[in-house]
């Protein structure tokens, strides 16, 4: 979906060199499917049941209650940061850019426990009656099982565009220090990208 984001932008030139900034101030997390698609979150082979249907107002609410438990502030002093550079290179243009920002979908880790749980299910071996006691006295007890927050990432990107007859040229090619992706056992991982 495309979510429009309300941002103030500030552009000016510093020699031949062409500066682009811009702030957005609000979070927005990344909507996506909570049931009833191919690639929603709750599966039917998953030990919870979810309604058939729902409405989306009411999935959309359900979202950040699933996998959030810390939420950026709405009207964040962080916000998201973004600075770009450009310059004419001989016939072609170059540029540079730079975003700091809170990634939109949460990173979720999940307790050691609750894990294997979800793991011996998922390939049909029994729970045992030791570790299913102890979870639902966890669960009974009110204490977090996981945490699910948004972690704040760098991308760095590099730009090019040049008339090659009558056609236009452009590269752009990005890089991420640390990014948030996750593994075949839904563990959260940070890697380069």
């Amino acid at each position: 979906a495309k979510m429009p984001a309300f941002a103030v932008r500030a552009l000016g030139e510093v020699g031949k060199v062409s500066v682009t900034a811009a702030y957005f101030p609000f979070f927005t997390p990344d909507r996506y499917d909570v049931f009833g698609q191919d690639n929603a979150l709750l599966q039917p082979g998953l030990p919870m049941s979810a309604p058939r249907r729902l409405d989306r107002s009411v999935e959309e609410g359900l979202q950040s209650r699933l996998l959030e438990t810390q939420h950026p502030s709405q009207f964040g002093t962080l916000g998201d940061f973004g600075l770009r550079l450009v310059t004419p290179a001989g016939k072609a243009k170059v540029g540079a850019s730079w975003v700091w920002a809170n990634e939109k979908l949460p990173r979720v880790t999940l307790d050691p426990e609750l894990s294997a749980a979800l793991s011996a299910n998922a390939h049909g071996r029994d729970l045992g009656t030791a570790t299913a006691l102890s979870l639902q006295n966890r669960f009974a007890a009110g204490e977090q099982l996981f945490t699910g927050s948004y972690g704040r990432l760098h991308l760095l990107s590099a730009e090019a565009s040049a008339l090659v007859g009558p056609s236009q040229l452009d590269v752009d090619l990005s890089y991420s220090p640390a990014q948030t992706f996750v593994n075949e056992d839904l563990e959260p991982v940070s890697k380069a990208a």
